[in-house]
């Protein structure tokens, strides 16, 4: 079934708004925005503690660069986690001190 819905999406993906569909409760465009703020919450937290390093670069690893995105990540000794965050869908800023 979720298959069939992804090849149907992939097929109209010029008429479809993906941040538009819904499980009836929330939008991807909604799930996306409060994963983006959660995320940007936990970097600010972990930021006040040396035992992590928080960064944003607007730059890939592999060098390239999304217009309106950038990574966001933190690392530790043991993970490294990383979200790219586009500000045109999630309208989000961010800033770390």
């Amino acid at each position: 079934m979720i298959e069939k819905i992804n090849e149907e999406i992939k097929q109209n993906a010029n008429n479809i708004d993906t941040d538009l569909i819904s499980d009836g409760y929330h939008t991807f465009g909604e799930l996306y925005h409060r994963r983006s703020l959660l995320f940007i919450k936990l970097c600010k937290v972990l930021s006040c503690d040396d035992k992590y390093y928080v960064y944003k670069s607007k730059k890939h690893f592999d060098g390239s660069v999304m217009d309106e995105c950038f990574n966001l990540g933190v690392r530790c000794q043991i993970i490294r986690i990383l979200l790219i965050i586009c500000l045109i869908k999630s309208g989000t800023y961010v800033v770390l001190h």
